[in-house]
């Protein structure tokens, strides 16, 4: 393809103008100046922009949102908990947890030295929960059944609308809030 350098594939979350992750894709092809301008480019439309360094299919947020998802459906669909209580766990606890800091910035303050002190106290343990996911698809009929029946139905489309606004002003509220938070004590 003519002028090839310059192509790369940016990767917006939704809703866009309110989560400000663009992951870019750059080919191998791809100049690296288009890179910097693109990231540039974003930063000032005040977006967060990330490099990725190979292309992977889902990219990267899409990624880790489907092992979280597949994850969440296996624990309700194995009856450890509600659906409205993982819920709880993600919002009030580990989504909470990660609004300011990411997994490895939270793991680095968890163990006195670092990531590599969590790695060598938990690592084994995490080992085990993550090998003890069952290899059967977590989003199957059975599951979806038994997440449905807790869960309390369908919602219209008006509740759907309703909720969405909803969170899109929350969403706003938490941006314009991080957007005001002061610097890390590390970036000063």
């Amino acid at each position: 393809m003519k002028g090839r350098a310059r192509c790369l594939v940016a990767h917006p979350v939704n809703p866009p103008h309110l989560v400000p992750i663009v992951e870019l894709a750059p080919a191998p092809f791809t100049d690296p100046d288009v890179v910097r301008r693109a990231y540039a480019l974003y930063e000032q439309a005040g977006q967060t922009p990330i490099v990725l360094k190979r292309e992977a299919p889902g990219f990267v947020l899409n990624r880790l949102q489907a092992v979280l998802l597949a994850e969440a459906f296996r624990i309700v669909g194995a009856g450890v908990c509600s659906p409205q209580d993982l819920d709880k766990t993600i919002k009030d606890g580990l989504g909470l947890r990660w609004s300011f800091m990411g997994p490895f910035e939270t793991i680095e303050l968890n163990a006195p030295g670092g990531i590599p002190d969590y790695c060598a106290r938990y690592g084994a343990s995490l080992d085990r929960m993550a090998s003890d996911v069952i290899s059967e698809d977590p989003f199957g009929p059975e599951t979806i059944d038994k997440i449905m029946a807790d869960w309390g139905g369908a919602k219209s489309a008006d509740q759907v609308a309703a909720l969405s606004r909803w969170r899109d002003s929350r969403l706003a509220q938490l941006k314009a809030h991080k957007r005001a938070a002061t610097r890390k004590p590390d970036q000063e």
